[in-house]
C-alpha cells in the first residue's frame, strides 16, 4: 500500500504480493512472516495478509463482538483448515473423497493429508461424471468415513 486513504468504501486490494519500502522493514517482515502480521508495512503475499482481508476480518469480529475474526486468503486455506477440524491423530477414521474435485484439492489430499499426516483417504470416482450411488453407499457401509 502506498498511502492510507480516508476513503468512503474500503478498496479490494487484488495484489498477490506488496513492495516492502526499505532493507531494514523486509528484514522485520520476513522475521515476523510467522506470526502474519497485521500491519501493512509488513505484508509480503496475499496469502499471509491482505488489507482486503483485515479490513473483513475487523468488521466481522465488530459484528460478532469477538476480539477477532480469521478468513482465509485461499481457497486452499479454508479447506486445509476445514479439515484439520476432524483430524483426531492415530484415531483419524477414513476420510472420503469424490475424484472430480479440484486438482489443488486432489495434490493435498496426496502429498499433505496421506504422505505428512498420515490419514488413509479413498477416493469415490465416477464414471463420465456419473456417480454410482449404490455403490457410495457400500463404500459407506464398509469403510464409515470420518468425513466424505
Amino acid at each position: 500500500m502506498k498511502r492510507q486513504v480516508n476513503a468512503h468504501e474500503t478498496p479490494i486490494y487484488r495484489e498477490v504480493a506488496f513492495n516492502l519500502s526499505n532493507v531494514e522493514t523486509t528484514v522485520n517482515a520476513f522475521a515476523e512472516e510467522i506470526n502474519h502480521p497485521q500491519e501493512p508495512e509488513n505484508y509480503i503475499y496475499s496469502r499471509y495478509r491482505n488489507p482486503t482481508v483485515v479490513a473483513v476480518e475487523k468488521q466481522l469480529a465488530a459484528i460478532e463482538q469477538s476480539h477477532w475474526a480469521l478468513l482465509c486468503e485461499s481457497g486452499m486455506a479454508a479447506i486445509d483448515i476445514a479439515l484439520s477440524l476432524f483430524q483426531k491423530g492415530k484415531n483419524t477414521r477414513k476420510w472420503l473423497f469424490f475424484s472430480d474435485i479440484y486438482g489443488g484439492t486432489n495434490s493435498f489430499i496426496d502429498k499433505v493429508l496421506i504422505a505428512r499426516r498420515g490419514i488413509e483417504c479413498i477416493r469415490f470416482s465416477s464414471d463420465k461424471g456419473i456417480y454410482d450411488l449404490s455403490l457410495l453407499e457400500n463404500l459407506l457401509q464398509v469403510h464409515k468415513p470420518e468425513i466424505v
